[in-house]
């Protein structure tokens, strides 16, 4: 009986070694399987782009001359001042102008009145020749070459009206010209004369109405066969991305610069609530290429020496899988091969795998 009950007992023991062992291979099991998160890849619109520098300003801008010569009596405004299309922006002397004025009236009247006088001395001698000519007391030769002259003396008459009509017309009109009004509403940009500044006609004040704003850049030869007419950009003031305002190329030069070798582009600009400034410095982010393509997160991607890897879930394990990369945007990048659309991805994880080894799921991202 003894012998019996020692049996029992030993064999309670193995039973018991034997169960641990079983308890303690499980736990080991489950610790080799690695936690991972997963994604789908999946199918998105991305953008093929490259950046430029340039700057912002009204896309209508006029440059207003004196016109004329004087001095300036008066500037009326600032640099940063709003003007309305009519408000006087500065003032030329007029005594000058008056006294030029008064001098070329005078001539051209005189001209005109001795030519009125002259004409109608002649038309009153030719009706007096005629009734001559009638009687017989002259000759017709001599009648015709009064009446050349009296043609001729009429049209002097008539052209010295038109010419001083004309030019008193002009000179007045010069007169008012010397209060120089703004021809549109804007912002005064910048002013190039002052005060009792004895000028010809030259660039005297430059207006620029903000209303409507473009964006100007220089481009390489590199990016110029991307640039078409209604083209896609986006434009960052002072380079701030939280800024950014979509825009459509308006035009582009197709010679380079001379001196340079870059090409001129304008691009205008959406509306926006930020208030732009003239002469703004910005950043162009231009949009060459735009498709459907492939995508998974950025991070899921591991570089691998010179190769590009995912890994895939296929069961229970982690299946390595080289892939070709294409463009990254934000944080997405293109698999241009390797993998098919709404294939799981590790996504978390991914980088304590290798080719094969055990997982344990999470959620998916």
């Amino acid at each position: 009986m003894r012998k019996i009950l020692i049996g029992i007992i030993a064999a309670a023991f193995v039973i018991s070694g034997c169960t641990t062992s079983v308890k303690e291979e499980a736990n080991i099991a489950q610790e080799e399987r690695i936690a991972v998160s997963t994604v789908a890849s999946e199918q998105m619109t991305i953008y093929e782009t490259f950046l430029s520098i340039g700057r912002i300003e009204a896309a209508k801008s006029l440059d207003i001359n004196t016109g004329g010569n004087g001095r300036i009596v008066k500037v009326n405004v600032s640099p940063g001042d709003e003007v309305k299309k009519g408000d006087v922006l500065f003032v030329l002397d007029r005594e000058t102008l008056m006294n030029s004025y008064q001098a070329t009236e005078s001539q051209l009247r005189t001209l005109r009145d001795n030519l009125k006088i002259n004409y109608e001395d002649l038309a009153e001698e030719y009706r007096q020749k005629e009734q001559l000519y009638s009687q017989g007391a002259i000759s017709k030769s001599e009648l015709d070459n009064l009446e050349a002259r009296l043609r001729q003396t009429q049209k002097s008459y008539k052209d010295s009206r038109i010419n001083y009509d004309r030019q008193v017309r002009n000179l007045k009109k010069n007169l008012e010209d010397r209060n120089v009004k703004s021809p549109i509403a804007g912002r005064v940009a910048a002013i190039f004369i002052k005060e009792n500044e004895e000028v010809i006609n030259e660039k005297a004040v430059e207006v620029i109405n903000e209303d409507q704003m473009i964006a100007t850049t220089m481009v390489s030869s590199k990016y110029f066969d991307g640039i078409k007419l209604g083209g896609e950009t986006i434009i960052y003031p002072d380079a701030e991305k939280e800024s950014a305002i979509k825009g459509n190329i308006m035009s582009f030069n197709k010679s380079p610069d001379a001196n340079t070798g870059l090409y001129e582009v304008k691009i205008s600009l959406e509306k926006t609530d930020r208030r732009l400034r003239t002469g703004e410095y910005a950043e162009i982010e231009f949009i060459t290429d735009k498709r459907q393509a492939l995508t998974v997160p950025k991070k899921s991607v591991i570089r691998d020496g010179g190769e590009y890897v995912v890994y895939r879930i296929k069961d229970d394990y982690a299946e390595r899988k080289r892939v070709e990369i294409g463009i990254i945007q934000g944080d997405r990048i293109e698999i241009k091969k390797g993998i098919e659309l709404g294939e799981k991805i590790v996504a978390r994880g991914q980088n304590y795998l290798t080719d094969g080894s055990k997982i344990a799921l999470r959620d998916s991202l």
